[in-house]
């Protein structure tokens, strides 16, 4: 993902030249140089989708420990 402070067409077809598309922009949330600016926001694949999707599964944590499942219906609201 890419974040581009627009208009800045430099930066934005180099993305565009690196396989990057425009999936959305956000309208003036910023002000600089003395202008407001728009933000846009590119995407690429990093590798082809599979076609289902595979099952998600277990994951091991950074500790070795595991694997885990984790029921998100339990732990939602535990983060604040």
């Amino acid at each position: 993902i890419a974040s581009i402070s627009l208009p800045n067409a430099a930066s934005a077809g180099l993305h565009e030249a690196l396989g990057y598309a425009l999936v959305g922009t956000i309208r003036a949330p910023g002000y600089k140089l003395g202008a407001w600016v728009d933000i846009g926001y590119w995407q690429r694949d990093l590798a082809e989708r599979a076609v289902p999707p595979s099952e998600p599964g277990a994951f091991v944590a950074k500790n070795g420990t595991g694997p885990h499942r984790v029921d998100w219906l339990k732990v939602r609201g535990t983060f604040s």
